[in-house]
This record gives structure tokens, sequence and C-alpha cells, in this order.
């Protein structure tokens, strides 16, 4: 079972389904891309910038009040693994219908 997909596992009367698309695969090493980021302001505001988890990743060293600025040296969104409003509330289609 891929581990990545589990927290929005949903029971369907076919059995287990992921109504989410997956998010891109993270290339081992690559630390742009090696965790996820999540970028909603208010979530960002008071956890000190934890949503800017890949950035993190990408220059550890960087202070939490400067890390929104390695969000320019990035990959695009589409092309990491990047959740909306917070890592933890990141719910929206889990209980979505699944669409054939």
């Amino acid at each position: 079972m891929n581990r990545r997909r589990c927290g929005s596992l949903v029971a369907a009367p076919g059995g287990i389904s992921n109504p989410r698309p997956p998010l891109p695969a993270g290339v081992p090493g690559d630390r742009r891309t090696d965790s996820v980021s999540s970028y909603g302001w208010f979530y960002n505001l008071i956890w000190f910038n934890n949503g800017y988890h890949q950035e993190h990743h990408y220059r550890p060293q960087t202070h939490w009040t400067r890390v929104k600025a390695l969000r320019a040296n990035m990959l695009p969104d589409e092309q990491r693994r990047v959740v909306r409003g917070a890592h933890w509330f990141n719910l929206k289609g889990t209980l979505a219908p699944k669409s054939d």
C-alpha cells in the first residue's frame, strides 16, 4: 500500500479507494521535491512558515522568517507536492464521490 496516500483513503461500496489524484512523487535526493509544502497564510502565520517545507529542505540553514523568498527557486507547484491550506487540513475531495 502506498503510505503517502493513506491519509485520504475512504470506504466505498467496492472497497477502499482514494478519490483524490496522487501528489507528484518526490525525487529521492532532490531537496526541492522530497517533502510537502502548504502555503495557507494562516497556517504559516501561526506555525512559523512550517508550510514552506520543501523550501526548508532545499536550504535548511535559512531562518524561518526568510524561507518564503526561497519559493522562487523551486519547481512550479504542479511539479511538486503542494497541498492547499495546511498539511493536516487537506481534506478537500476526501469525501467526494469517486469518478469513473
